[in-house]
């Protein structure tokens, strides 16, 4: 019975996230500029997904390289960091000394690159071994949805 129960609970689980999914999906969709899907995107993984630091902010290249130097880390097209990183890390990319472990997928827009930060004040929500196949979905959405905006605008 345990592995029924289990299947289950997985199941549920899993319609829990395809729901929350498909509603910050819509919720990017029916957005008509910039600035609303920002709003959707923080506002939807902070209610929905329960995550403590949202953030989707856009940077020059010459920004990129003043944060990557500061950071270590890489934001080229298409990468993804997940993981518990040093305080002075999570500090200086989320301005909040509360964050300890994060999720970060970079995107890119035009002249811009995008960092969609999801930060969490529990160290071992994100520990760098998950799959990332659901940040990849949102950061191809949003992607897409700025490519889309940008073309209306022209």
């Amino acid at each position: 019975m345990g592995l029924l129960t289990s299947f289950i609970e997985t199941a549920q689980l899993n319609e829990d996230l395809f729901n929350k999914s498909k509603e910050l999906t819509l919720s990017i969709l029916d957005a008509s500029n910039k600035d609303e899907v920002i709003g959707a995107v923080q506002n939807d993984f902070t209610k929905s997904f329960n995550i403590n630091n949202c953030q989707l902010n856009f940077y020059s290249n010459s920004e990129i390289d003043n944060i990557e130097k500061e950071t270590g880390m890489s934001f080229h097209k298409g990468a993804i960091h997940c993981g518990s990183f040093s305080s002075e890390k999570m500090e200086f990319l989320f301005e909040d000394s509360k964050v300890e472990s994060a999720a970060i997928a970079v995107l890119v827009n035009k002249t811009e690159i995008g960092l969609l930060k999801l930060g969490s004040y529990e160290r071992t929500r994100y520990l760098g071994d998950e799959d990332t196949t659901f940040i990849e979905y949102i950061r191809d959405i949003l992607e897409k949805k700025f490519q889309s905006i940008d073309s209306l605008n022209a």
